[in-house]
C-alpha cells in the first residue's frame, strides 16, 4: 500500500494595524486519502477547533450539518497577536497533518477487507 500524501500550503503574513496582526493560512491542496477536508470546526459557532484525526475524517461531514457537533474544511486562517503564536500555529498544523498521514496508513494497512467465519465453539 503506498504511503498517505497530504499536500498542503501555508501562508503567514501581517496585517499592519493597529492592532498589528500574525495570520497564517493553511490550505490542504491534495490528499487522494484521507480527502483534502483535514481541519475541523464547531458546528455551535463556526470556528476552527483542531486538524482532524482518522476519526474525524470517518465521521464528521464536510458542510455544516446539524446533526453533527462538527464539519471539515479544506482551509483554515488564524490570526494571533504575536508572532510566536503564529509560528507556533505553522509547527502545529504541519506536525499534526504528518501524524494523521502515518495514523491513516496504520488504519488503512490494519483493516483487511474479507469475509471472515466466525466458529462458535
Amino acid at each position: 500500500m503506498a504511503a498517505t500524501v497530504i499536500n498542503y500550503t501555508l501562508v503567514q503574513s501581517t496585517v499592519v494595524g493597529p492592532p498589528t496582526s500574525y495570520q497564517v493560512q493553511a490550505t490542504v491542496t491534495v490528499a487522494a486519502n484521507p480527502g483534502t477536508s483535514l481541519f475541523v470546526y464547531r458546528y455551535s459557532d463556526q470556528q476552527f477547533d483542531h486538524v482532524a484525526t482518522v476519526l474525524d475524517v470517518q465521521t464528521y461531514p464536510t458542510a455544516l450539518n446539524p446533526s453533527f457537533p462538527f464539519y471539515r474544511l479544506p482551509t483554515v486562517t488564524q490570526a494571533f497577536v504575536n508572532s510566536n503564536e503564529a509560528i507556533d500555529f505553522s509547527a502545529t498544523v504541519r506536525s499534526r497533518l504528518t501524524t494523521l498521514a502515518k495514523e491513516y496508513d496504520i488504519v488503512s494497512a490494519s483493516f483487511v477487507i474479507g469475509t471472515f467465519p466466525i466458529v462458535v465453539p
